[in-house]
Parts: C-alpha cells; sequence; structure tokens
C-alpha cells in the first residue's frame, strides 16, 4: 500500500471481516425491520488500528423499544440498563454489542461539548429523553 491512510484502511478492512459475520448479521436484523446500523466510537478506531474486539458500539435510527426487540430475536443475552439514554446491550457468543439510537447519541454528544455544569446537563438530557419517548410512544 502506497499510503499510510491506505495501509489503515486494508487494516481496519481485515479486522471488521474477522467481526463480519457477527456485525452483518446484525445489520440483517435491523434492516429486516427498516433500520439502519452502523458501527461508532472506539471499535472504529481500533478496526483501523487492527485490533478490533469482542465488544461493538453501534447506532440506530431504531427507537430504544424496536432495538431491544431485535436484540432479543438476535441475541443470546440482553440488558436494557442504559434504554433511558437510547443504548439496549446484547451478548452472542462472545461478542458484546451496545445500540444506541442515534437521535439520542446526537444529543448527548452536543451537551457533552457544552460548558454546562454536569447537573445541568443531566437536567437538559432527562428532559430531552422524556419529550422524545413521549414523542415516539404517541407515534
Amino acid at each position: 500500500m502506497s499510503t499510510a491512510l491506505g495501509a489503515a484502511g486494508e487494516l481496519a478492512i481485515r479486522s471488521l471481516v474477522e467481526r463480519a459475520p457477527l456485525a452483518s448479521s446484525l445489520a440483517q436484523a435491523f434492516k429486516a425491520k427498516g433500520f439502519t446500523l452502523a458501527l461508532v466510537g472506539g471499535p472504529v478506531r481500533d478496526a483501523i488500528l487492527g485490533r478490533l474486539g469482542n465488544d461493538l458500539d453501534f447506532t440506530t435510527n431504531a427507537h430504544p423499544l424496536e432495538t431491544k426487540k431485535i436484540l432479543q430475536e438476535w441475541a443470546e443475552n440482553i440488558w436494557d440498563t442504559g434504554i433511558a439514554f437510547g443504548t439496549v446491550a446484547g451478548k452472542r457468543g462472545d461478542t458484546t454489542v451496545e445500540v444506541t439510537t442515534i437521535a439520542l447519541k446526537v444529543m448527548i454528544l452536543i451537551l457533552a461539548n457544552q460548558k454546562l455544569s454536569t447537573d445541568k446537563q443531566l437536567m437538559v438530557i432527562y428532559h430531552v429523553v422524556i419529550s422524545l419517548l413521549t414523542q415516539w410512544h404517541l407515534n
């Protein structure tokens, strides 16, 4: 490969191919229900460094309750302790996945970059989450 970026890209692809059946089957489960799924966060960095592990983070446009339903069918175990923040986790084989609804992920990232106190951030997050969940429930 002629460039470092090209070499990193090849390494990332090799790392992802190793986990492709698992990630691909999860993506297919979301697609079958009309949703998208994307690998995000540390696993993207780790794939570029060629050390993708067995803890994968994804984002989706599915409502957290839809994510829970999909993971209940796909995973051997699930836990929804982070569902109030849009995250549902599951485990299949030796791989753990965390799937976060994108609207909530973006909102949390935006708030994390604001100069608000922690208490103020938590109150804003709480009100936005309640608002989003109420809107989803009504739809």
